[in-house]
């Protein structure tokens, strides 16, 4: 009994967020540029707060010191861009530095290797507290995230510096893409004990593919029962083909599994009952997309964790935030709610209703709003409007002069979707539903057209499928399009070569020609066929067309590309002349279950 009041007495307290985007929309004349009127006594300071993303990042740190925290965890997605700004870096460096060091005695210790934990530094290979040139009084642990993480011949990004200058610990940092073997920086306080696992963003195809073939292992400590796992990663969470980390892949070993990428803001933990782990979403801090998960109120999460002589308990208490700038979305089926309000449907009529939703969501904002001075009054709207008829829309422009300095978004507020005919949907078996679904701007922020190319050829039956082109040589072709600025006929020339190579298989089957069901299957078996070689089949018609794409640059986005067929694409560079006139190429959940966990570990709830 006593060693587990002295063990209480020692637990360790985290500070958990993710995706906090430091630097996004910096140079919005409102969100980044926030000025604040405060009273001190009986005068009022007026000063620049700078943007919303150090708003908000500077109350986590607030809420880390408030809450006398042994340390801060971050899911990634620290910076919005790669190469942050110089005055994001500055601005970064200096809230740490304000909130982050000082005289405050670090007290836990770190008993692992941590020559293995941070070999990413050569100079500092060591927790950043340790270091006697440095004053830390809390230590922040940080992965990389995809907007933050390392490129080019170095593989270095903006955590590294922040490393470099000793006030952040980066781990999580993998340099072998073939594989990943995750060791835990151990840190131990009094007789508690806790393994922290780290594994910064790496395209999702290429983890997916690695943990698939076992390539990624995780190292337990000694007497592993004995400590509480937590795992850090920054994948997506949702499926998207095999674009998603699924949760099954993960290591047994963690007892929490803190989510980083996802933005939506999840309150309570979710039981993972195969895997036997607990996951907590804590979202992002600001809002960087206009979509309705992002409206969700955001928080940070405080991690308490302690061995009570039995196993480890922990629980996570949700910490709201109030200088997180509030997105209010709403969606309007306007002649559904026309018909119901029996108002006559059209330009006029659609602009005032839009209007009148609006003023009635800033007087929601100006009820709802904290209090603090430092949460902006200025909310963001978003307003999905779904309409049939054309002459019902109206002029973004002028709509968005009505709220100028009343809306954080005025030009942003309105989404015009029209709804599809569907007259033809007997003739045809597209499925328009699944392709509305993926082509909805606000719910697929981070889809591209390969996604959506791959997901709906994934999801539809038999005879929604592509009978003679292959989905990936459809990807790659207008990928080429859009992204390369490449001719219209390199998509009609792929779809050409493709047809006459289909004819040509045709002939080794015996099929009676004068059935068309029995031709359809024999090129589908032909396409499903050549499919599985659509690497080498992608790179070699790219190739022959390259001609038509006037030496255009072209890549296929493929681990497995066979470097003959790449140098095939160098040569026949080497051979074309550029011939066209005109410019060069162009460059764009849920509820908690409460669950026992395993190996002596129990949450508990608030």
């Amino acid at each position: 009994m006593e060693s587990a009041k002295e063990n209480e007495k020692y637990m360790f307290r985290a500070l958990i967020a993710t995706d906090i985007h430091l630097g996004f929309a910096e140079k919005d004349a409102l969100r980044g540029n926030q000025i604040l009127k405060i009273r001190l006594n009986t005068e009022f300071s007026i000063f620049n707060a700078g943007d919303d993303t150090f708003n908000t990042f500077e109350e986590v740190l607030k809420i880390a010191v408030e809450n006398c925290v042994d340390f801060v965890i971050l899911g990634g997605d620290l910076f919005h861009e790669n190469k942050p700004s110089s005055k994001s870096m500055t601005r970064c460096m200096e809230l740490l530095r304000k909130y982050c060091t000082g005289k405050k005695a670090v007290e836990f210790a770190v008993v692992s290797d941590q020559k293995e934990n941070f070999s990413h530094t050569e100079l500092f290979p060591f927790v950043n507290y340790e270091d006697s040139n440095i004053n830390i009084s809390i230590p922040v642990f940080s992965i990389h995230g995809n907007h933050d993480d390392p490129i080019g011949k170095d593989h270095l990004c903006a955590l590294d510096a922040i490393s470099a200058s000793g006030l952040v610990n980066y781990f999580g940092k993998s340099s072998n893409v073939n594989e990943i073997t995750v060791s835990p920086i151990l840190l131990k306080k009094g007789n508690n004990k806790l393994a922290l696992y780290g594994l910064g963003y790496l395209p999702d195809e290429r983890l997916h593919r690695l943990m698939a073939d076992k390539k990624v292992s995780f190292q337990p400590p000694e007497n592993q029962n004995d400590w509480f796992n937590v795992f850090v990663v920054h994948q997506n969470r949702v499926k998207h083909g095999t674009k998603y980390l699924p949760e099954s892949f993960l290591t047994s070993l963690a007892d929490l599994v803190i989510w980083g990428h996802e933005h939506e803001s999840i309150v309570n933990l979710e039981w993972n009952e195969q895997q036997r782990f607990f996951v907590y979403q804590p979202g992002s801090t600001v809002v960087t997309s206009f979509c309705a998960a992002e409206a969700k109120p955001k928080h940070v999460g405080l991690l308490s964790v302690f061995h009570n002589g039995v196993e480890n308990v922990f629980k996570v208490r949700p910490i709201p935030l109030k200088t997180t700038r509030k997105l209010y979305f709403e969606s309007l089926n306007i002649e559904e709610e026309f018909l119901q309000l029996n108002i006559k449907a059209n330009a006029d009529s659609m602009f005032k209703y839009c209007v009148d939703r609006v003023e009635d969501i800033l007087h929601k904002a100006a009820v709802e709003h904290s209090g603090d001075v430092r949460e902006p009054k200025e909310p963001l709207i978003r307003l999905r409007v779904e309409y049939s008829d054309e002459l019902m829309t109206f002029s973004h422009y002028q709509f968005s002069q009505q709220f100028v300095k009343r809306v954080a978004n005025p030009k942003e507020i309105i989404l015009f979707k029209s709804k599809r005919s569907r007259g033809s949907k007997a003739n045809t078996h597209t499925d328009y539903d699944k392709l509305d679904e993926l082509m909805d701007v606000d719910e697929t922020v981070r889809y591209n057209i390969e996604d959506v190319i791959k997901d709906y050829f994934g999801k539809v039956n038999r005879k929604g499928q592509l009978n003679i082109l292959c989905e990936n040589l459809l990807t790659q072709s207008v990928k080429l399009l859009v992204e390369k600025d490449a001719s219209a006929d390199v998509i009609s020339q792929i779809v050409d070569k493709r047809y006459n190579d289909t004819i040509k298989a045709l002939q080794s089957f015996s099929v009676d020609c004068e059935n068309t069901d029995a031709v359809k299957n024999a090129c589908f078996e032909i396409k499903e066929n050549q499919t599985k070689d659509t690497n080498i089949n992608v790179a070699h018609l790219l190739t022959k067309v390259s001609v038509a794409t006037e030496n255009i640059d072209i890549q296929v986005d493929s681990d497995e590309e066979s470097v003959d067929s790449v140098n095939a694409v160098n040569q026949t560079r080497k051979r074309v002349t550029r011939t066209r006139d005109g410019s060069g190429a162009k460059r764009a959940r849920g509820s908690s279950s409460r669950g026992r966990g395993k190996r002596g570990v129990s949450y508990n709830p608030l």
